[in-house]
């Protein structure tokens, strides 16, 4: 569970059933979005970003860029819904080699307010897996 509130007293709250997933599945996570003053909230935005990093040099790339689903100007005071998001199965798996290459991935929240510098900004790391096959270590004893 993550949450921010932004200047206006807008909270955001994130909450994920994990934060590891396997590439070519789903992610899950619930948005809790209180808004007591009524705010006007445009709409909240979802990035998935990719960091590599390699000899202190690190490289970003965004995998998914959207918009979330239903929460578009509106005025609620309370906003609470479950989502999900499709992992594409060719992302490639988070690592880390010691200090020299890294790969790792963050689930980039925004909500979008009416008004300057007013949006909120949140970030969840999330741990891409692949999906390895079991074997099984007595098939050669037979």
């Amino acid at each position: 569970k993550t949450e921010k509130t932004s200047r206006n007293g807008v909270r955001l709250r994130v909450t994920f059933e994990k934060n590891v997933v396997i590439a070519g599945n789903n992610v899950f996570f619930h948005v809790d979005l209180i808004n007591p003053k009524d705010r006007l909230i445009r709409h909240v935005s979802l990035v998935l970003t990719q960091y590599v990093e390699c000899d202190s040099r690190e490289k970003t790339f965004n995998i998914i860029k959207q918009d979330l689903d239903h929460i578009k100007s509106l005025k609620h005071k309370s906003i609470n819904r479950n989502f999900q998001i499709h992992i594409p199965s060719t992302t490639p798996v988070t690592f880390n080699f010691g200090n020299s290459i890294a790969n790792y991935y963050k689930l980039h929240f925004e909500v979008h307010l009416r008004g300057i510098l007013t949006n909120i900004k949140l970030e969840v790391p999330i741990i891409v897996m692949d999906l390895i096959p079991e074997t099984n270590d007595n098939e050669d004893d037979q």
